[in-house]
């Protein structure tokens, strides 16, 4: 009763409508693009976009992802992203998102890589929903055949 009593306070208080963001568990994810964004001695930045689709009879929003990407099972580099993004009801949309890349990961993924006959790169990511009674994890999984 008290935590009901709490959520609809909250919610009058101007809280994010909560429905929005668990929205996303419908959702279906692609990964679009990826391009180097930048490079230093040890590390390389890519702008990875993921594709988004909502099914959902509300717009959702997406708050924080935290993520990490693999070839073949190698890890190649992690990130966050704090980029709000409202895709529209029953539309797409495109999230960018930052991956950070240590060079030795990634000589050592693709050179793994280069001996399979097949790669594929997946991302996993941790959606953290901030709900008035504290932040959820929702895992997703992205992958593409290169």
């Amino acid at each position: 009763m008290f935590r009901c009593a709490l959520f609809g306070l909250l919610l009058l208080a101007g809280c994010p409508n909560p429905a929005q963001r668990l929205a996303l568990q419908e959702c279906q994810f692609t990964l679009r693009d990826i391009s180097i964004k930048g490079y230093g001695p040890l590390e390389m930045d890519l702008l990875v976009t993921v594709g988004i689709h909502n099914p959902n009879d509300i717009d959702v929003i997406v708050d924080v992802l935290t993520y990490t990407a693999y070839i073949n099972d190698k890890r190649l580099g992690s990130g966050e992203t704090t980029q709000d993004v409202t895709i529209p009801r029953m539309r797409h949309a495109d999230l960018p998102v930052s991956l950070k890349m240590n060079l030795v990961d990634v000589g050592y993924a693709g050179a793994a890589a280069l001996r399979a006959s097949e790669r594929v790169l997946r991302v996993e990511a941790t959606y953290w929903v901030e709900l008035p009674w504290g932040r959820r994890p929702f895992p997703v999984s992205v992958s593409r055949r290169l």
